[in-house]
């Protein structure tokens, strides 16, 4: 067995500086991972006809500090005592000076052309690449707080979606779905932005088409989950008893059914959908349930504080009443 783990470890290290192959490298702290990327970032400098094909990205400036400081001391072969990983370096340093010096270049003496650097810096060097059309001119700088970027982007869509007649009869749809609240659009949109790496590649390699059948098909899984948790809660007798109300219908756990729910929780439900009603009128019902006698035809009878009682009609069940125990268990989603 003590055989077998170094023998392991040194096939993994030689798969992670492939440049073959993509990998994940995980390690614990002084295992040699930065030893192990230079290596990898080395080779990688002999497959390219420029260092600047080569990227290196780290989150913080001491990191990349420290990879530049490895890779510049490989090539100019200065290790330090003892490293283990010495000889390797050596090698695949050597091999990369002579693969830059055939294409022209001096990696000794013109090593910022050596791309290692922070995920901001990065993000600000492709920001600097904008073309003028995107009137992105002037000095740019990498924020803390883009949220207010985010909520400036929203406003400005939506004021020009007012101009443009494509977008028109979208933004039209979007504002009647939320009930002509402009802040919620605008706050739903920020959001969506601050969130763009979930979804942007589906808006831009994908037809819309397609895109609407990810977001349905995504909105179909949540509707399924919620209704079959809602559906397993309820006894049986009573979920026919509730399918009986007017306009509610069958109460299955299926996307197809979710407008009966809908039509149950604004009939049992408080307004904003948060608690249970503590009466049901002929308001809430409708003109159908008006009567005693439609009432005791499904098993419901009001009581003399003007809140309902359900009773099934097997033998063995016990009546249900709105704030017993059973019906507590089902708490409505939020």
């Amino acid at each position: 067995m003590s055989d077998a783990l170094p023998a392991a470890d040194a096939l993994a290290r030689e798969s992670a500086v492939d440049p073959r192959r993509s990998v994940l490298l995980q390690a614990p702290a002084g295992s040699g991972k930065t030893a192990v990327l230079t290596q990898r970032f080395l080779r990688l400098l002999c497959t390219v006809g420029e260092p600047g094909e080569v990227l290196a990205i780290t989150f913080t400036r001491k990191a990349a500090a420290e990879m530049r400081g490895r890779v510049t001391r490989a090539l100019r072969g200065e290790f330090e005592p003892g490293d283990p990983c010495a000889a390797e370096l050596r090698d695949v340093a050597q091999a990369a000076l002579q693969h830059g010096a055939a294409r022209g270049w001096d990696l000794l003496r013109n090593a910022g052309e050596l791309r290692i650097q922070t995920i901001d810096s990065f993000n600000y060097w492709l920001a600097t690449q904008l073309p003028l059309a995107s009137r992105a001119g002037g000095a740019l700088n990498v924020t803390e707080t883009p949220q207010d970027l985010y909520q400036r982007a929203a406003r400005r869509t939506l004021a020009a979606a007012d101009g443009e007649a494509s977008l028109a009869a979208d933004i039209e749809l979007l504002f009647e779905r939320l009930d002509n609240n402009w802040m919620k659009v605008e706050r739903l949109l920020a959001d969506m932005l601050e969130q763009r790496g979930h979804w942007l590649r589906y808006v831009l390699h994908h037809e819309p088409q397609t895109l609407c059948a990810r977001v349905n098909e995504s909105l179909a899984a949540i509707i399924r989950e919620r209704l079959a948790r809602a559906h397993a809660l309820l006894p049986a007798a009573l979920l026919a008893a509730l399918e009986a109300l007017p306009d509610v219908g069958t109460l299955g756990a299926g996307p197809e059914h979710l407008a009966a729910w809908q039509s149950l929780a604004g009939k049992t439900l408080t307004k904003d959908h948060s608690t249970w009603r503590k009466s049901l009128v002929e308001r809430h019902l409708g003109p159908d349930y008006a009567s005693a006698a439609a009432r005791a035809a499904m098993g419901f009878s009001m009581n003399a504080d003007n809140t309902f009682s359900w009773t099934s009609s097997s033998s063995s069940s016990s009546a249900i009443s709105c704030d017993c125990s059973g019906c507590e268990s089902l708490e409505p989603s939020r």
